[in-house]
C-alpha cells in the first residue's frame, strides 16, 4: 500500500512541477508582452502630443490667414458685382417628342 502511494503521490507530483512550469513560462511571456505594449502605448502617446502641437500651428487663424493672402488671389467684393437673383437667366428646357 505504501509503495502504491508513493508512486501515485511521485506522478502527481511530476505532474503539478511540470505545469507549473509551464505556467511560470506563460506568466513571464505575458510579462514581456505587457512591457512591450506600454511601451508601444507611451510612444502612441507622445506622438498624438505631436501630432496636437503641429495640428494647433497648422490651424493657427493668423498663419491661415497669411498663407490664404499669398496663394488666393481673393479680392475685396465690391456692390458692383452684387445683383439680384431675377437678372440671371435660367433656361428650362422641355423634352419634345419627335413624333410631333
Amino acid at each position: 500500500m505504501n509503495r502504491r502511494f508513493y508512486i501515485v503521490f511521485g506522478i502527481i507530483l511530476i505532474v503539478l512541477v511540470a505545469s507549473l512550469f509551464q505556467l511560470k513560462h506563460q506568466v513571464v511571456k505575458l510579462e514581456k508582452n505587457l512591457v512591450t505594449n506600454q511601451s508601444l502605448i507611451q510612444k502612441e502617446k507622445e506622438s498624438i502630443k505631436v501630432l496636437k502641437a503641429e495640428w494647433s500651428y497648422l490651424t493657427n487663424p493668423s498663419r491661415i490667414e497669411i498663407l490664404s493672402e499669398n496663394f488666393l488671389n481673393l479680392r475685396i467684393l465690391t456692390l458692383k458685382q452684387i445683383g439680384d437673383i431675377e437678372k440671371i437667366p435660367f433656361f428650362i428646357e422641355k423634352k419634345r417628342d419627335k413624333n410631333k
